[in-house]
């Protein structure tokens, strides 16, 4: 929670849902100007959709989890369904998070003004439209490594591979805070 609040910088931020997508789990967390107001676990997570592919597509998980890194949402063209696969797997995570968003902004009286997503579930190509699509909020990725400077080699690097390593940049962050 607290890591992964710190690695995103949000002591400015409006009302913002932080949605962490982890493999069986997702977490959803609401922050107002770096205040932790609000958190829940769904369980659902990005694994659901590895397992639908599998199924629905006769691949091996393996086979269905490099497909879904890959070619995400957008699906791959010698998979005729892959991207409809891809799809109807994620609404029920989907469909949890839009509750959760719509609870929050009742229970606050507050519209929430945007979301940032992490975890591992977050890097799949394609993601960030699809959710947008069903939950009619902006969205953006996690861009942890914001916090602190890295070599201009490592950038692209750095901005793939960020929102699974959000966590570990806010407990890194801890430890180089003055105290």
């Amino acid at each position: 929670g607290f890591s992964l609040l710190r690695s995103l910088g949000v002591a400015n931020l409006p009302l913002t849902l932080i949605v962490d997508i982890g493999a069986q789990f997702t977490t959803t967390t609401l922050v107002h100007k770096g205040i932790l107001l609000d958190v829940h676990v769904v369980a659902r997570g990005s694994q659901e959709t590895t397992v639908q592919l599998s199924k629905a597509l006769s691949l091996s998980e393996e086979d269905a989890e490099t497909k879904k890194r890959r070619f995400g949402y957008k699906g791959d063209e010698s998979l005729e369904y892959m991207q409809e696969v891809m799809r109807l797997s994620t609404y029920p995570l989907f469909g949890d998070i839009g509750r959760l968003l719509l609870m929050y902004e009742r229970k606050y009286n507050q519209v929430i003004e945007g979301i940032i997503v992490s975890g591992g579930g977050a890097r799949v190509p394609g993601m960030l439209p699809v959710l947008h699509e069903t939950i009619q909020t902006p969205a953006r990725l996690a861009s942890p490594f914001d916090q602190v400077e890295v070599p201009a080699f490592l950038k692209d690097m750095v901005t793939t591979i960020g929102p699974s390593y959000a966590v570990a940049c806010g407990l890194a962050l801890k430890k180089l805070q003055v105290r």
